[in-house]
């Protein structure tokens, strides 16, 4: 059945969105509210309060401060809260749409890409992340985005598709770091097939290039004469301090005071961020950082090699033990899903099986590019994940949970359907 005057394409991305309305409507009942009470989310809100005066956050972007501020316009009609869940419900269902597109010009069978599309657009644990106030669900989508219009300028698109690249580009590096460093990998295939890419086009791409450039450094200088920080975010800072707690990197300088107060942290069982408060209270954030560039001109290699040597620790310990650092259920514990999440079965494995795959179809370069885009996204998060942060894999791998399901779909069609290519 179709509607009067709706093409197939259409009826199919209405039954997804449909689909994914129901689904969010159904486990409304599940969902106690809008959680807003983590940490995060109320870094979240103080940036948002400091853009009101002219101020920067030392550690938050501007991204979701914006939308913060844009959903507090709708005050009068509804809470922040409320205004939020739906604007990040519509979110889900933007990626879920997009997934559908991306398939679509990828595969021949439609039906892969509607049934993908559909199981992402009502799978729960995608949906918890929209009850609450944090970058997730925006990531995910800007990142879904960003391949498909990556694929558009690939296959020839004209300079506005390039155009609206750049745009989110901006978007998702003042959201998340991770988008900056998935820009440099988008950068490098871009060049590597310069001969498939008309000139306006490059040339809208080079133009972009120089204004991201000229976004970020204006936005590090800025962070730098407000905060002393330069740089996007002092979040990285901290955490490279956090690997030296955690790590017991600061043995290499045993003399230092603040070696010898992380040394006295460690054997009262203190965790990173008890010991960072307590040491604030003799020592400037500046002192800190200081301290950890000491250490590593102290002596480089044996820093380098502590530092490898404990995040493949934390890897290994991870990838063992996934654990789910926060969800929106309150009236359900979802925590029992999060082995079936297992890093190295949803993001590893289909992103190291991309070498073996091959496609007999018109698009099979278009399908290997988007392949590579894909796992590229997926093991960058993995390493950002495991050497730059507390090994969150739930929270890390939710922006590219829309790569990993195209990695797997891909997959399975090709291992199904598509014929392999002689080698």
């Amino acid at each position: 059945m179709r509607l009067p005057g709706m093409s197939d394409k259409g009826m199919k991305i209405l039954l997804v969105a449909v689909a994914g309305i129901l689904a969010r409507l159904l486990l409304g009942h599940y969902v106690f509210g809008f959680n807003s009470t983590h940490y995060d989310s109320g870094d979240y809100l103080l940036a948002a309060d400091m853009l009101r005066t002219g101020t920067l956050h030392s550690s938050r972007l501007l991204t979701y401060p914006v939308l913060l501020l844009c959903c507090g316009w709708f005050a009068p009609l509804a809470p922040l809260e409320s205004a939020l869940l739906w604007v990040q419900s519509g979110f889900g269902l933007g990626s879920a749409v997009l997934i559908f597109l991306i398939l679509k010009r990828l595969l021949r069978d439609e039906s892969w890409a509607l049934v993908a599309a559909l199981l992402f657009a009502i799978d729960p644990y995608l949906i918890s992340w929209e009850h609450c106030m944090m970058t997730e669900s925006l990531a995910l989508l800007v990142a879904l985005a960003m391949l498909y219009l990556f694929l558009r300028v690939m296959e020839g698109g004209r300079p506005p598709w390039a155009a609206g690249l750049i745009v989110l580009t901006l978007l998702g590096i003042f959201l998340k770091l991770y988008f900056f460093w998935l820009a440099l990998g988008m950068a490098v295939l871009f060049l590597s097939q310069l001969k498939q890419i008309s000139r306006g086009t490059i040339r809208t791409l080079l133009a972009g290039a120089f204004i991201v450039f000229i976004a970020v450094t204006g936005f590090s200088m800025l962070n730098n004469r407000q905060h002393g920080i330069p740089g996007l975010s002092e979040t990285t800072r901290v955490l490279q301090l956090q690997k030296v707690y955690d790590y017991a990197l600061f043995q290499a300088m045993p003399e230092q005071e603040i070696s010898r107060e992380m040394a006295m942290a460690r054997q009262q069982g203190r965790d990173f961020w008890q010991a960072f408060n307590a040491l604030l209270t003799h020592h400037s954030r500046k002192e800190l950082y200081a301290f950890n560039t000491a250490l590593r001109r102290h002596d480089p290699w044996a820093y380098l090699s502590g530092f490898l040597q404990g995040t493949l620790r934390n890897t290994i310990h991870a990838l063992l033990h996934p654990a789910a650092t926060f969800y929106a259920f309150t009236r359900m514990n979802i925590a029992g899903l999060e082995p079936f999440r297992l890093p190295v079965l949803l993001f590893l494995f289909p992103a190291f099986s991309v070498p073996w795959l091959r496609f007999r179809s018109q698009n099979s370069k278009l399908v290997r590019r988007a392949l590579l885009f894909a796992a590229g996204g997926t093991v960058l998060a993995f390493v950002l994940m495991a050497a730059g942060s507390s090994v969150e894999f739930s929270r890390f791998f939710y922006p590219v949970l829309g790569y990993s399901w195209i990695l797997w779909t891909l997959f399975l069609h090709n291992l199904i359907k598509a014929r392999p290519i002689p080698a």
